[in-house]
């Protein structure tokens, strides 16, 4: 409804401007300085009631505004959309947390299982090694060579099947001299 008002003196302005433009053609000049300093008036009187009508209208949406954010069912909407989030972020962070521990734990046990595979590598080397220093004057010299070569190269390829395979044979000799 201002604004309408606003509008109109607007418009009534224009139209005292084009009227002081025809006095001051028909050289009525002190009638149309004067109806010049109305119609500036007029016009800016029209332009101040838009100006606030406009201020009025931001004013009263932002107070709208402000009272829907602070309204409780918009307070529980974002503390609920908060607490989803949380739930979310967690159990992304959980899920991150299980990934990396099962990581590690496979890290580990594969380490384990290296070392431990190493270690009985190493016992039955030293085994066979004894076995090997058994027999070592029931063998020729060079079957001695040839089982100490194997063993050599079984060891450092850390190849269990040719050390068993190695170590079955040199129980098959050992039996065989006991026979």
């Amino acid at each position: 409804m201002i604004i309408r008002y606003a509008l109109g003196l607007v418009h009534f302005a224009l139209a005292m401007f084009i009227l002081v433009a025809g006095l001051y053609g028909f050289r009525f000049i002190f009638w149309s300085e004067l109806l010049l300093q109305l119609a500036l008036k007029i016009w800016l009187l029209g332009f101040g009631l838009l100006l606030l009508s406009g201020l009025g209208f931001v004013i009263k949406r932002f107070g709208s505004e402000l009272q829907e954010y602070f309204a409780h069912s918009a307070r529980l909407k974002r503390r609920l959309a908060f607490i989803r989030a949380r739930e979310n972020q967690l159990n992304r962070l959980y899920t991150h947390r299980i990934n990396y521990l099962d990581y590690f734990h496979e890290l580990k046990r594969r380490c384990l299982l290296k070392s431990n595979h190493r270690k009985h590598i190493n016992e039955l080397v030293d085994s066979i090694q004894r076995d090997l220093r058994a027999i070592r004057t029931s063998l020729p010299a060079t079957a001695y060579q040839e089982f100490s070569q194997r063993l050599k190269v079984a060891q450092r390829q850390q190849d269990l099947a040719n050390l068993i395979n190695l170590q079955q044979q040199l129980h098959q000799h050992l039996a065989q001299r006991h026979v």
